[in-house]
């Protein structure tokens, strides 16, 4: 069962729609595409722990919780945050990524987590802004942060 905070009145969700986010009261999940699905993931965690009964767990519910997080995932490694909050979410997502790849049940599951594992920290990286540091670490940059993960690009490839 997982160890999670009392719910308050509003769900993680109502929180994240009514701006009141601990230092930053404007930002809404419309500025911030990742900060809808931060919201959702949270809230479909909260059921995970309703459904994670000790002794009983209703191991169909938590299949069912557990695609649907992966599926908020796979959304999530596709957008560009427009908040520190929403790139911490892709980092958080990211670092659930190398349990698939270790127990991942076939080398496409295995695969797909590896890449969404770059996409997300291509994201959150593109948000926190690194070109400072693209600057003084170029050639890190250009090893570690692979293009491959900007669809932007592939397009404008295309296009050329």
């Amino acid at each position: 069962m997982l160890q999670l905070p009392d719910a308050k009145k509003m769900s993680a969700t109502d929180v994240i729609k009514s701006g009141r986010l601990k230092g930053l009261p404007n930002v809404k999940p419309y500025n911030c595409p990742v900060l809808a699905l931060a919201g959702k993931y949270e809230d479909v965690l909260a059921e995970c722990d309703k459904a994670d009964v000790p002794g009983n767990p209703d191991f169909a519910a938590l299949g069912r919780l557990g695609r649907k997080m992966d599926r908020i995932a796979e959304r999530a490694s596709w957008l560009s945050p427009k908040s520190f909050e929403g790139a911490a979410f892709q980092i958080m997502l990211a670092s659930a990524q190398p349990g698939l790849i270790a127990h991942g049940t076939t080398e496409d599951i295995k695969r797909e987590a590896t890449k969404r594992i770059q996409r997300l920290l291509y994201r959150a990286l593109e948000r926190l802004d690194v070109g400072a540091a693209a600057d003084t670490f170029p050639l890190t940059r250009a090893c570690h942060v692979p293009e491959r993960c900007d669809q932007r690009i592939k397009s404008q490839q295309g296009a050329l």
